[in-house]
């Protein structure tokens, strides 16, 4: 409701088969890639263990691309 959700709509929508669906593939692939929790972080396609890490890798990356 904070955040302007239509309350009712999303009640309706929760119980629906095809939002059910989605959500199981998505839990799904996330337990192949060993994701355990939100967020989880991937650079390059490496899971990256933690906020401070992701930004420090980002910024080696920025770098690299830009030839320093």
């Amino acid at each position: 409701e904070k955040l302007g959700l239509d309350m009712a709509r999303f009640r309706a929508d929760a119980q629906l088969a095809e939002t059910r669906a989605r959500v199981e593939r998505d839990r799904d692939s996330g337990q192949r890639l060993g994701i355990s929790g939100t967020p989880t972080f991937f650079l390059n396609g490496n899971k990256v263990a933690d906020l401070g890490s992701l930004k420090t890798l980002v910024g080696q990356a920025v770098n690299t691309s830009q030839g320093n």
